[in-house]
């Protein structure tokens, strides 16, 4: 800030623009289930006919992922991170896909149980006083089932 002989003050800004290095994001990866990423190929051709994809370049959370060139990205468990995809198209001219971020919001699923008396009637968990029991849980997809002697 200056001081003006005239009483005002001033401020004085200085802004540049780079319009050369300006990145377009192409939408063209889709995400299976957070499984699997995709590079839309139909998309791809939408955007760019006549063009032909020669090399593909996964990046997660901004660091590319060694081995991970084809069309497709997976990892041995669900994905979690920012994932991007660079395309490079025939005459070496390269794209950036669009970002997909994949937070780990995995919620612990509550177990539901039911309970089975010796006639194999459903009872309710107060009814199971005395004698032998089938109890049935169920989180998810996933079921298991115990015996249980109540003395």
């Amino acid at each position: 800030m200056e001081y003006s002989p005239r009483g005002c003050d001033s401020i004085l800004y200085s802004l540049a623009v780079d319009t050369f290095h300006c990145e377009r994001l192409w939408l063209i990866i889709v995400n299976k289930y957070n499984w699997q990423l995709l590079c839309d190929n139909v998309a791809l051709r939408s955007f760019f006919p006549g063009r032909t994809a020669t090399g593909f370049q996964w990046f997660k959370n901004d660091q590319p992922v060694p081995g991970a060139t084809e069309d497709d990205y997976a990892e041995q468990n669900e994905l979690y991170g920012r994932f991007q995809l660079r395309v490079t198209l025939d005459g070496n001219q390269e794209i950036w896909s669009n970002i997909i971020e994949l937070l780990d919001t995995h919620v612990e699923l509550p177990i539901q149980v039911r309970i089975y008396n010796s006639r194999g009637m459903e009872i309710r968990e107060d009814q199971a006083v005395h004698g032998i029991y089938l109890f049935r849980y169920k989180q998810g997809d996933n079921v298991w089932t115990e015996k249980k002697w109540i003395p």
